[in-house]
């Protein structure tokens, strides 16, 4: 933490360590904030801070890694003098990071069940998205959900990253899960067929 900031600091610490409208704690300046240029106020302490927001219903846990977050960096000046704080534009365009297989993951919950015939057939189910089927090997089972998990729409997912993505980033990201839609629900499948015994 540079010694510029220290007048940041000492206020918010007079506020009980905590400016919730700013989402800034003592913390958080010690741990993320970088000191910028601004040049309209040279006088003034500006700043920014690095955050990080979950996406795709991902939520952040200590210890945890997120699988889909978005890294932004508000800005903010300090006016020593009048003791204000105030919010600037960002010096910075946000960042996506989404790690597909894990993200897809944990939005997707695939579960089989497989039940054999007298004719030799095999019946499935799949229960969270109503899929079901008669398949006569494990080979014809793994095409049938890999054509149905590449159906699934992402339109409500991917709404969310609309506002950090370009189109075509959002079209990339939209095959990807589709890809790990389909690789997920085959490796779901195959494991309750051999589940069968």
């Amino acid at each position: 933490m540079s010694q510029f900031l220290k007048p940041v600091l000492d206020y918010i610490e007079s506020k009980g360590g905590t400016l919730p409208e700013h989402e800034l704690t003592t913390r958080k300046i010690n741990e993320r904030a970088t000191v910028i240029d601004y040049p309209q106020r040279p006088e003034w302490i500006a700043f920014e801070v690095e955050r990080h927001r979950g996406l795709l219903g991902t939520a952040w846990q200590p210890g945890s890694p997120m699988d889909a977050f978005v890294t932004y960096w508000p800005c903010y000046v300090f006016d020593p003098e009048k003791q204000q704080l105030h919010t600037i534009e960002p010096r910075r365009s946000p960042k996506v990071e989404i790690d597909v297989p894990s993200a897809a993951s944990n939005l997707l919950d695939f579960s089989f069940s497989i039940e054999e015939g007298e004719d030799g057939k095999f019946s499935f189910r799949e229960i969270t998205y109503n899929w079901s089927g008669v398949v006569l090997s494990v080979d014809e089972l793994v095409q049938k959900v890999r054509h149905l998990a590449r159906d699934l729409n992402w339109d409500c997912e991917l709404e969310a990253l609309q506002e950090y993505l370009k189109p075509e980033e959002l079209q990339e990201l939209l095959l990807e899960f589709e890809q790990a839609a389909q690789d997920l629900a085959e490796e779901k499948a195959r494991s309750a067929w051999t589940d069968l015994g």
